[in-house]
């Protein structure tokens, strides 16, 4: 599952919207950009990041700054997520719940009990914990 993709469940669990395509028409898109948001092909604006945040009842700065560090490849998406890690435990939880992507691939061991790599059902690799 993408990161937006948990955003997007989350923001329709909170505020009761059935489908995609409910929420797209709440957010004044298309059905089809929002699959594409889902699917991880693209990535809705730093405003529909916030809006999506603040319907999921969450911070859209945490948000912000989980996509950013999910979106950027190499040293600079290390550091954006390293920043994460410094800045909240719910961030860093996130990123590693995800799995995110990365060259590094974590230990359960290496986590330090913040979260397992793969806690959705997914694995994956997390730079956070290592």
């Amino acid at each position: 599952m993408s990161i937006v993709a948990t955003l997007l469940d989350k923001a329709r669990t909170r505020r009761g919207v059935p489908t995609d395509m409910a929420l797209a028409e709440r957010l004044g898109r298309s059905r089809a950009v929002v699959s594409e948001w889902r699917a991880g092909k693209s990535y809705p604006d730093e405003d529909l990041i916030c809006a999506l945040a603040e319907m999921a009842g969450d911070d859209p700065g945490e948000w912000l700054l989980a996509i950013k560090a999910v979106r950027t490849d190499g040293r600079a998406g290390k550091v954006w997520a390293a920043l994460a890690q410094r800045l909240g435990t719910a961030t860093a939880v996130l990123l590693c719940a995800i799995g995110i992507g990365f060259a590094t691939p974590a230990k359960s061991s290496e986590i330090n009990g913040l979260a397992r790599v793969g806690a959705v059902g997914h694995s994956g690799v997390c730079i956070l914990c290592h």
